[in-house]
């Protein structure tokens, strides 16, 4: 499986990285901003999964790239991450959700398998 991580944090994105690749990931990515992810995402179109955090700082809305994800690359699946649970109830009830699937952090391998791994 080849996946997109999108977080700002360099701390959790090494932690995460190293739990996707646990899951048996094939090839990792790990950019820090919507625009990175999206310049990602032209010159590697062919991707499995983006990751991406809610609230990315300066770096843009982990929300509105997976939105952008969705219009581009509908067979792509989408999971947003957080670690506000508060947050994700905000932005749940503010619209419909243009992601997949929402894990709160901190989760485990087996949480992440799930989500990347339902159709």
């Amino acid at each position: 499986m080849d996946i997109l991580l999108v977080e700002d944090d360099k701390y959790i994105a090494r932690a995460m990285a190293q739990l996707i690749n646990d899951s048996g990931c094939h090839r990792l990515a790990v950019v820090a901003s919507v625009a990175a992810a999206q310049a990602w995402l032209e010159e590697h179109p062919v991707t499995d999964a983006v990751v991406a955090d809610a609230c990315l700082g300066a770096g843009g809305c982990g929300t509105e790239l997976l939105a952008w994800v969705g219009q581009r690359y509908p067979m792509v699946r989408r999971v947003l991450i957080t670690g506000c649970a508060a947050r994700l109830e905000e932005m749940r009830s503010s619209g419909p959700c243009d992601w997949d699937a929402t894990l709160l952090k901190p989760f485990g391998v087996e949480e992440l398998e799930a989500v990347l791994e339902a159709t």
